[in-house]
């Protein structure tokens, strides 16, 4: 689901909303959109129903490519955390801080 999407974010640090990839949660949805202007990634999925409130999350894609780079050998399910203003991985522990 991430690899879908990390692929759109920009490496242009002058615009920092287009280095990440949006989490959005929605109830028992999860949504990951991702844009450098020239590209928009959107990835949708059921996932377990959410336990905090529905909020967004602008996560960086440098952070999640990092992520992916970790998992990649893992199989299983990774629980989202939201703490903050980070937001942590369980499966391994990694935690990152989200843009404003």
């Amino acid at each position: 689901m991430i690899g879908n999407t990390v692929f759109a974010t920009s490496g242009e640090e002058s615009r920092p909303a287009f280095t990440g990839v949006l989490f959005v949660i929605e109830g028992d949805k999860l949504n990951l959109i991702a844009s450098d202007t020239y590209r928009l990634a959107i990835e949708e999925r059921k996932v377990d129903p959410w336990a905090y409130e529905s909020n967004d999350y602008l996560v960086p894609g440098r952070a999640l490519r990092e992520l992916l780079k970790l998992l990649k050998d893992e199989e299983g399910e990774v629980v989202i955390y939201p703490q903050d203003n980070q937001l942590i991985f369980f499966h391994l522990t990694i935690f990152t801080l989200l843009r404003d």
